[in-house]
């Protein structure tokens, strides 16, 4: 695995969690900002889509919808399932 092509995909899938919770506090959980985030951050539609759809189900509309979810303060079981996604729908592992 391209350690440079995780931190990348990382990095977008982080930058839409980030901007889903930022979305929610201005009225519900908007899973396109999301994922058209992940798109602007060099993910295809097909990896973002997919990306969100596994968090949907590991962790949940709600915690996702949260205000300010990101990198630190997401628990050790929602990071490995960030990780987990990030891997299946990016890296095809």
């Amino acid at each position: 695995m391209n350690t440079t092509t995780m931190t990348r995909a990382l990095g977008a899938v982080l930058a839409g969690l980030s901007l889903v919770g930022l979305a929610a506090c201005g009225g519900g959980y908007d899973r396109q900002e999301g994922i058209d985030t992940m798109v602007e951050s060099g993910l295809t539609e097909e990896q973002a889509t997919c990306v969100v759809d596994e968090l949907e189900v590991a962790i949940g509309k709600d915690r996702l919808g949260e205000r300010g979810v990101g990198s630190d303060d997401l628990s050790p079981e929602e990071t490995q399932a960030v990780l987990d996604a990030t891997t299946k729908c990016v890296l095809g592992g």
